[in-house]
């Protein structure tokens, strides 16, 4: 019985770490580039929570609401992509506190 715990426990720790360096990783290393994401493509939660919830959710095509991360804001322009204020304007959103 302490063996399954152990496992229980040590795959719910690696699960939550892996969670959470994806999301350190993310703001670190990369820009949220909205509007850019094909299906299945976004990285976690759209700006208008509009149906669904985290990555690889989105079932649109480039809304402007999803995002992705990529290297660079210069990368993000060059695909058509927007800021998140830019993205937050365009759903007439506020913009972010």
């Amino acid at each position: 019985m302490k063996t399954k715990t152990l496992y229980s426990s040590l795959a719910l720790t690696c699960f939550v770490a892996s969670f959470n360096n994806s999301v350190v990783h993310a703001d670190e290393d990369g820009f949220k580039c909205y509007g850019v994401s094909g299906p299945r493509e976004n990285d976690c939660d759209p700006l208008d929570h509009d149906g669904h919830t985290c990555a690889g959710g989105s079932d649109r095509d480039h809304h402007v609401g999803d995002w992705k991360v990529v290297a660079s804001e210069s990368e993000c322009k060059k695909s058509g992509g927007f800021s998140e204020a830019e993205a937050r304007e365009k759903l007439g959103l506020k913009p972010a506190e």
